[in-house]
């Protein structure tokens, strides 16, 4: 027992550290700068809602994604799943290839009502060998791009009479 008698002054030192410590992560993380908490937040995608049916929306956000120079990867019309990649950009000199994917999610919202779930990821990928980071983008330029060119492809399809009809 004399062994440890040395210890306790240590230990009783090192509690007060380890109590505040406990206490900052009790406070919450209101008390950590937004920038740190922005990164364990997932970020919801982006959800409209529009007055079609969902062919006729499945259909537009394809041609949205051709108008806007995306090729699509994925288009599961009965799971109402759009995936679309850009080219890959090299337009930063510090940055190797820059890449975005899109990720859309459709579901019938009522009679004649579509909500899509628009999700944008940008990759990167840089000189270093570090190797490739992505991260979901909240608000960027390509969403505005992206909702405009739906809006002009919904006008286009839905003049396009449905086949068989006469």
């Amino acid at each position: 027992m004399a062994r440890f008698a040395g210890l306790f002054p240590t230990v009783r030192f090192l509690a007060l550290p380890a109590a505040l410590l406990c206490l900052t992560f009790l406070a919450g993380c209101e008390m950590l700068p937004t920038r740190v908490t922005d990164r364990f937040v997932p970020i919801e995608p982006q959800e409209r809602e529009f007055e079609a049916e969902r062919p006729v929306v499945f259909q537009a956000v394809q041609l949205a994604f051709r108008k806007i120079g995306f090729k699509v990867d994925r288009a599961l019309e009965a799971q109402g799943i759009v995936v679309a990649r850009s080219g890959l950009r090299s337009d930063d000199a510090f940055v190797g290839v820059r890449q975005y994917e899109f990720d859309i999610k459709l579901r019938e919202f009522g009679e004649g009502v579509t909500k899509i779930a628009v999700r944008l990821q940008e990759q990167i990928e840089g000189e270093v060998k570090a190797g490739a980071t992505s991260q979901v983008l909240r608000d960027h330029g390509l969403y505005d791009s992206f909702y405009a060119a739906l809006d002009e492809a919904l006008r286009e399809v839905a003049a396009v009479p449905a086949s068989g009809a006469k």
